[in-house]
């Protein structure tokens, strides 16, 4: 099964707006910038080769790895 960016970025944001709803918070102006930067730099990569976003095993790792950072940033919040 071959994923294409534009699923890629919906996954993204849709994994992101979870957490948020789990946390009661959401910022939109934020989030906008985040999601932005996040899908700019996974775009570069892309480009430069290091990642095939058409792989779904790759897909599924970037996907795992930004939802694992989200839960860090949320806990590491709730810490402070």
């Amino acid at each position: 099964m071959k994923i294409t960016k534009r699923q890629l970025k919906r996954i993204i944001k849709e994994e992101k707006q979870k957490l948020q709803e789990m946390e009661g918070m959401t910022y939109p102006g934020v989030y906008d910038g985040i999601f932005d930067g996040v899908m700019d730099m996974l775009e570069q990569e892309a480009m430069a080769g290091g990642l095939d976003l058409l792989d779904p095993e790759t897909v599924e790792s970037v996907a795992s790895a930004l939802r694992d950072a989200a839960t860090q940033i949320v806990n590491d919040s709730k810490l402070a």
